[in-house]
């Protein structure tokens, strides 16, 4: 082992034994010594590049971001992709400190009124994954409402001014992708009006740790119309695209609201042993 790897690993040794085990947990699997009470909780890389790129300052901290906006420090953590992806990392960031998670990602579309390039905002999310199940007792997982008020209140006349749809309602939450068929995308929608493969595992999770959570998303297709993923369709990416944008947009001129709301949850949460 060279000599910086073994100073390196004194000191996360001597650090972790002065940490509460939750803390400790969330050191080691995320290789940061801080987490901010808000967290912006993209899914993928291309996603998490995009959102960091509207802050003016950002620096990178284990396998997580730090952006800086207004004063506020914010922490951005991809969860990956997938329910099994997100209990790992979901229960990291919660142990980790964190109050706020806002889930800024993509979603499908099962409605016909809702379109690629739309954003549509989970108020709830149907569990039909695995992993909710093992936390929260019921199929449909609401949204934290406080945060769902503050952020559709915000977000709405930004849209407006850019002719972007806002959709508020149900989201179902599977564990297939390539494999969905169309009897499967006729079922879900019969629970919601779009599909993604993360919510309700973000809000169970969550749940658990008395922490608020919210999924903010851009729809990128809506296979029961023909509209498919990783289309070729320029007008469909240029949609895609500017929708993302607005969304990026829209989360830094409201980091500090939300930074206050996450505050505000420190103060009335006890802290976990």
């Amino acid at each position: 082992m060279r000599f910086k790897d073994r100073i390196a690993l004194l000191l996360a040794s001597r650090m972790g034994r002065r940490m509460t085990p939750q803390r400790r947990e969330a050191f080691f699997g995320l290789r940061t010594f801080s987490l901010s009470d808000l967290v912006l909780f993209p899914a993928s890389a291309p996603s998490s590049k995009r959102l960091v790129k509207e802050f003016p300052f950002s620096i990178r901290s284990g396998r997580t971001r730090k952006v800086f906006c207004r004063g506020k420090f914010v922490s951005v953590v991809e969860s990956g992709i997938g329910a099994p992806s997100v209990e790992l990392v979901g229960n990291l960031v919660c142990k980790g400190g964190a109050k706020v998670l806002l889930r800024v990602d993509f979603c499908g579309a099962l409605s016909p009124d809702v379109n690629v390039g739309d954003i549509f905002i989970a108020s709830s999310a149907r569990s039909f994954d695995q992993v909710t199940r093992h936390y929260y007792g019921q199929a449909q997982v609401p949204a934290d409402e406080e945060l769902l008020a503050l952020f559709t209140e915000q977000l709405r006349p930004l849209a407006e001014r850019a002719r972007i749809p806002v959709h508020v309602g149900q989201v179902c939450t599977v564990d297939l992708f390539f494999a969905q068929t169309d009897e499967m995308l006729r079922s879900w929608a019969q629970s919601g009006e779009a599909v993604d493969m993360e919510t309700a595992a973000v809000y169970a999770i969550a749940e658990s740790y008395d922490v608020a959570a919210l999924a903010v998303m851009v729809v990128t297709d809506n296979k029961l119309l023909g509209h498919l993923p990783y289309s070729a369709d320029g007008e469909k990416l240029r949609k895609i695209v500017t929708g993302y944008g607005l969304l990026a947009r829209a989360v830094r001129e409201m980091t500090p609201y939300l930074a206050e709301l996450a505050q505000s949850r420190v103060q009335k949460t006890p802290h976990r042993k």
